[in-house]
């Protein structure tokens, strides 16, 4: 059985994880980094890899996207659809800096995209 790359529910850790940080809430924010923990250890990631690529995000990416984009509903399809494509990429820059083997993006991960986007919507 081949395994997918990412685990179901990333895009809606990215949000979580986002809302964690804006609140200051470090309970929250220290159960996210146990669970990515948990979930790099399980698919065989870099360690850290995913803190260091939400972290990034959130200070590079997500103020240019929240001046661009007022819109909630808008912005979290965007943000869900980024934490998985922008982890990808994210990757695969580290795979090549490293001479690691590259990740696989499977098609059936982008399913997981619509139906994290509603999930994000009823938060």
């Amino acid at each position: 059985m081949r395994y997918l790359f990412l685990p179901p529910l990333f895009g809606l850790l990215f949000i979580l994880y986002i809302r964690a940080l804006d609140k200051g809430d470090s309970r929250r924010f220290t159960i996210l980094v146990v669970m990515l923990l948990i979930a790099e250890a399980a698919k065989g990631y870099l360690l850290f890899s995913t803190v260091i690529f939400f972290t990034l995000s959130y200070f590079l990416v997500l103020p240019k996207l929240r001046k661009a984009i007022s819109c909630r509903w808008c912005l979290d399809a965007l943000l869900v659809t980024y934490a998985y494509l922008g982890y990808w990429m994210f990757m695969m820059l580290t795979a090549k800096m490293f001479a690691l083997q590259p990740p696989q993006l499977d098609w059936r991960e982008m399913f997981y995209i619509p139906i994290e986007f509603l999930m994000a919507g009823l938060l």
